[in-house]
């Protein structure tokens, strides 16, 4: 669930296609630490992260899914426990 969610999100913020394929990633790891909500902020910040440095180097077929990655790990580990407790409280 967590990967089609990353894609949809990716698609829905025009995200460069390596970023989109790097995605499904952060996805399943912000749906396995903060449910449906933490993969989408976990998406949505690498996303963003990932548009600021697509076509910035000339080695972007690493730097862009590197930096989708890094970026989305560590918000889905960051922040998808709090919001996880947050979700399960309502």
């Amino acid at each position: 669930m967590g990967g089609a969610i990353g894609v949809g999100v990716a698609m829905a913020l025009k995200a460069p296609p390596l970023a989109m394929l790097a995605s499904v990633a952060t996805g399943t790891a912000g749906n396995a630490l903060g449910g449906p909500v933490g993969c989408f902020f976990a998406v949505a910040v690498s996303v963003e992260i990932a548009k600021m440095v697509n076509k910035a180097t000339p080695v972007d077929i690493i730097v862009t899914p590197a930096t989708t990655l890094i970026a989305g790990l560590a918000t889905a580990a960051l922040l998808g426990p709090s919001i996880k407790l947050m979700m399960d409280s309502i």
